[in-house]
């Protein structure tokens, strides 16, 4: 346990450090440092990909992926497998691959619920009601992403709560319903700007 805060603390630092650089570079540099293959290291990989998912190399971000997946089956890792299958839905939604997308959503879904992880499972079904949405199967979609904006309250975890609502807000959208598309949109707006969510 202190091995592991002790290496967040060094993912951060280097982070914070090379902020006007690359924070790629430096996690790569971290990762160099790591010998044990441990549920630090797999977190570390899965931080590498997101952050190339986000820079949209997906080429790259697919690679650490999937060392950080084999690396979490093979530590029987629930958390980190959990947080594969949220990523890689996402990549395999950008490339038009719904319904893969929706498979790892739903296995999300499954373990989250399984090791009984409230945050996962209310993301789990944001994602699999933002997946729904695309795919224009908006009761559904709607249910889902009640369930998530259900927990996320339950939690107190307001600033994940504008995901779920901004997602209601895009069915609204689609169904030309634009009154309570910006009463979904505006309470995002509203809950982002405290958090100091720009995205």
């Amino acid at each position: 346990m202190k091995r592991n805060l002790l290496l967040l603390l060094l993912i951060l630092l280097s982070v914070v450090a090379c902020s006007q650089n690359n924070p790629i570079d430096s996690l790569n540099i971290v990762l160099c440092s790591i010998k044990k293959d441990d549920t630090a290291k797999s977190n570390l990989l899965l931080e590498i990909a997101r952050r190339h998912y986000e820079t949209t190399d997906y080429k790259k971000s697919n690679y650490y992926l999937d060392k950080s997946y084999a690396l979490a089956k093979q530590l029987n890792y629930a958390e980190g497998i959990i947080d594969y299958y949220s990523l890689n839905g996402r990549l395999l939604k950008n490339n038009g691959k719904y319904f893969e997308a929706k498979y790892q959503y739903e296995e999300q879904l499954a373990l989250s619920i399984k090791i009984n992880d409230s945050n996962r499972i209310a993301s789990s079904y944001n994602n699999l009601g933002n997946l729904l949405v695309n795919i224009h199967e908006n009761k559904l979609a709607y249910e889902n992403l009640q369930k998530s904006v259900a927990i996320f309250k339950k939690l107190n975890n307001f600033k994940k709560l504008a995901y779920p609502l901004s997602n209601i807000g895009k069915i609204f959208i689609e169904t030309r319903q634009y009154d309570s598309a910006l009463f979904y949109f505006n309470q995002t707006i509203h809950i982002s700007k405290i958090y100091g969510d720009h995205y």
